[in-house]
């Protein structure tokens, strides 16, 4: 007979619908030359880079994207109420961390204070950092439900924890999560991929 078996159909409308649909999205990538105005961890990153502009244009940069940041709070919080997803409860904890950081830079920059971090500095990320957290260990626990305990996915939950961890001055989980981020991604990726050397990276600064 003349019809197409199913699969050749689904392909074909498949191949429809995907290609002006990624013509599309090249064309709005293309029509973005400043990520930062619309990506706020992008912009806040940006501003705290002194390679990146003068330090007037840094600020309004990084004052920009923290204002960003409620709003793409907002719509996170209700993807997770409609569906809880590891990557959601990612970017939150991405935003919160990148935000706390971001407005402790400026502020101390203002004050024409030193930017390391200090005791006092420490108390007042506490707050947004365990918030962070908490959201990295929901994705952990459904990555590990999902994925299993070593997928590379779960290595990048236990590096982001590292990351809270050694903000909040807590060297000993960090190296510990940094640790089993380490041991994932040297045995599933092998000891020269790109991520497990940044690991590597990150375990050896904190010897020094």
């Amino acid at each position: 007979s003349g019809t197409l078996p199913a699969g050749k159909v689904l392909a074909r409308q498949a191949l429809y619908f995907l290609l002006p649909m990624g013509l599309l999205s090249g064309l709005f990538w293309m029509s973005i030359s400043h990520p930062e105005d619309r990506f706020p961890i992008v912009g806040m990153r940006l501003s705290m880079n002194e390679s990146a502009g003068t330090e007037p244009q840094r600020k309004q940069i990084g004052r920009n994207a923290i204002a960003l940041v409620k709003g793409q709070l907002e719509i996170e919080e209700q993807m997770l109420v409609i569906r809880e997803r590891a990557i959601n409860h990612c970017y939150v904890a991405d935003l919160l961390f990148e935000r706390a950081i971001c407005q402790m830079y400026w502020d101390k920059l203002e004050q024409g204070m030193p930017l390391g971090l200090d005791p006092a500095d420490s108390v007042r990320l506490d707050p947004p950092l365990s918030s962070a957290l908490e959201h990295f260990q929901k994705a952990l626990a459904i990555w590990l439900k999902q994925l299993g305990p070593e997928h590379p996915d779960v290595a990048i939950s236990y590096n982001n924890m590292a990351y809270v961890y050694k903000a909040k001055k807590d060297l000993a989980k960090a190296k510990e999560y940094w640790e089993k981020a380490y041991a994932i991604l040297s045995k599933k990726l092998g000891p020269n991929h790109p991520n497990t050397k940044f690991v590597k990276g990150q375990l050896d600064a904190l010897k020094e």
